[in-house]
């Protein structure tokens, strides 16, 4: 069975080029992206996450682990110091959490271990 290459319908193309619509909606996005560029949010977005891939890999993992536990946590005692208080199942998510956080913290080789 021989197989054709999809080509666009010309006349879909053409609509969907001339469509107003479309057009509004690609605008948008220009603007977005060119206001993101010049963005201070986003200039300290990248430079966070230029910071973050110079980390090493087990630096990474700590500070994820550490994350993950007091998230964990947090949600455990904010949901223990309500008045009302849910059931066992709400604890369930951040108890898997908290979990996943331990196990990369143990994976982990924290530089203050080598002392």
């Amino acid at each position: 069975m021989s197989r054709r290459n999809a080509v666009d319908d010309p006349r879909v193309v053409s609509a969907l080029q001339s469509s107003v619509l479309l057009a509004a909606a690609a605008a948008v996005v220009q603007v977005v992206w060119r206001a993101a560029a010049q963005s201070r949010s986003a200039r300290s977005a990248a430079a966070l996450r230029q910071r973050w891939d110079g980390l090493g890999v087990d630096a990474q993992r700590t500070a994820i682990g550490m994350a993950l536990v007091m998230a964990g946590l947090t949600n455990v005692a904010v949901t223990a110091a309500s008045d009302h208080p849910a059931g066992w199942l709400w604890i369930a998510p951040p108890a898997i959490a908290a979990s996943i956080g331990a196990v990369l913290l143990a994976s982990s080789t924290s530089p203050r271990g080598r002392e």
